[in-house]
């Protein structure tokens, strides 16, 4: 246990002035000791929308966001969503593989599967050469246009294969690396 508490006890409950209900400052300090923030962020949450043959296809509220070893892991499409003949696994860390495999799960995921397999970042660089039906594609453009707006310091007009990082700009405050 870190030396920077006062208790040797195995749960904070009784180390925070004896009472029961540990406060949010007790969370916050045993994190910062190891290192460690609390985030809270907020869960995606999913419409159903058919598209123009009565298919439906789901569409979240917000981009979802991934840990770097989630957003890069090797993706198995299921064989009724493979689109290839080979159903073989998808490597996301390779962009060709990675806008096969995110072509797919817009079309024909359920909600689980794209919060496990699409990371909005990498949705919003690829944006433009995904070939989605125009339905997926419209209902899809106002989370990426808002992706793209937020980061709008460095959104310029690119052409796809200049990819992320060629349109990112970000200006440091001045100072800011003193």
């Amino acid at each position: 246990m870190n030396s920077t508490l006062k208790c040797a006890r195995l749960t904070p409950l009784p180390c925070e002035g004896r009472s029961r209900n540990p406060t949010l400052d007790t969370l916050e300090r045993l994190l910062a000791a190891n290192g460690q923030h609390l985030v809270s962020v907020p869960d995606p949450v999913f419409g159903g929308v058919n598209d123009r043959r009565g298919k439906p296809f789901f569409v979240p509220d917000q981009l979802p966001r991934l840990p770097v070893d989630a957003a890069l892991a090797t993706v198995v499409l299921p064989p009724r969503a493979d689109w290839s003949p080979s159903g073989r696994p998808r490597n996301p860390a390779d962009p060709s593989e990675r806008l096969l495999a995110y072509q797919v799960v817009l079309a024909d995921g359920m909600p689980s599967g794209i919060l496990r397999s699409i990371d909005g970042t990498l949705l919003v660089d690829a944006w433009a050469e995904l070939h989605l039906p125009a339905s997926i594609r419209r209902a899809w453009q106002p989370l990426v246009d808002r992706a793209l707006s937020a980061g709008s310091r460095w959104a310029t007009a690119r052409s796809p294969s200049q990819g992320l990082l060629a349109r990112k700009e970000i200006r440091w405050p001045e100072g800011f690396l003193d």
